[in-house]
């Protein structure tokens, strides 16, 4: 988390679950909530393959729940990011985007 702080990013929730998903880590830089799943892997190949599409819907979810108990968070740009560490963190912005027709 301290590389996100370093970059400007603002803690607003850690280890958010609803029965939807869970959301390792929400921040917000400027006008964006930030979703972010952290991955460790002691192969670095196997990073690139830890989060499925599956995953990320089921994170999307909980996104979903986190705003709608949180509504004065409403209004802003919601991003999907991944921290991957193997060993150092390497964060990836918008790695995952909600596309049309998901549902």
């Amino acid at each position: 988390m301290l590389l996100l702080t370093l970059k400007g990013y603002r803690l607003v929730a850690r280890n958010f679950r609803s029965r939807r998903g869970e959301i390792d880590l929400i921040m917000r830089r400027d006008a964006a909530l930030i979703f972010i799943e952290v991955k460790f892997r002691r192969q670095h190949q196997s990073l690139y393959y830890a989060i499925t599409a599956k995953q990320w819907r089921r994170i999307y979810d909980a996104a979903t729940d986190f705003v709608a108990l949180h509504p004065p968070l409403a209004h802003l740009v919601w991003r999907f990011d991944s921290v991957l560490c193997s060993p150092l963190p390497r964060h990836q912005k918008d790695v995952w985007r909600i596309y049309d027709g998901m549902r």
